[in-house]
């Protein structure tokens, strides 16, 4: 009596402790799991209603026109070097900046009138859509964008060469304007990747604790 007891005791309290926990350990990994999920869901719909305000596209409206303007002095200063024959200054870099400024340029321009369009007619969701030559288009802006990091590094590395041997004839308010953009660009980039690490970091930890 006592052996058949104790054996159907310690089958039946095995199995209540396998399905328990078995069960306890389901429902709590469906709860993390579905909590992550609702977590991603609810960070994607806050992200897309500001993208989708029209503050935010006036507030990009303005950005851009800031830069274009600085880009257009930028490359006035560039052609101004080329038109005196500022010896000092000749270097490959000058070229490649000078190219992607002619690049960008436009780009900016054709961005403003997206912005515009979409700020005036309140279609927010106009980059949502299945527009083939929109799509075409942000493509060719992504493709540029990889040059314009590139360009960053070449500005900043250039204009302090210049700086170092002196170079009179390339002194311009625009040359400092442009130099200092660069500098904010870099920092806002690092900034931005150093928070991307940690975040990701802090997410990684907490989800496997």
């Amino acid at each position: 009596m006592d052996k058949s007891s104790g054996k159907s005791s310690g089958k039946s309290s095995g199995k209540s402790i396998n399905k328990s926990s078995g069960k306890s350990s389901g429902k709590s990994s469906g709860k993390s799991s579905g909590k992550s999920s609702d977590l991603f869901s609810q960070i994607n719909n806050k992200s897309n209603n500001i993208y989708e305000s029209g503050t935010f596209v006036f507030f990009v409206i303005i950005i851009t026109t800031i830069v274009l303007i600085i880009n257009l002095n930028a490359i006035m200063w560039i052609q101004k070097l080329e038109k005196i024959n500022c010896a000092c200054s000749e270097h490959w870099m000058r070229k490649y900046i000078e190219y992607y400024l002619y690049a960008i340029i436009p780009i900016q321009f054709i961005n403003i009138f997206i912005y515009l369009y979409l700020y005036s007619t309140n279609n927010m969701k106009l980059f949502n859509s299945n527009n083939t030559a929109l799509n075409m288009y942000l493509s060719f802006v992504k493709f540029v964008g990889f040059f314009g990091a590139i360009n960053i590094f070449i500005v900043i590395i250039f204009i302090n060469k210049l700086k170092e041997i002196n170079c009179y004839c390339s002194e311009d308010i625009k040359r400092d304007v442009y130099y200092i953009y660069n500098i904010v660009q870099l920092s806002i980039i690092s900034m931005y990747l150093f928070f991307a690490i940690l975040g990701t970091g802090l997410f990684i930890y907490n989800y496997k604790n």
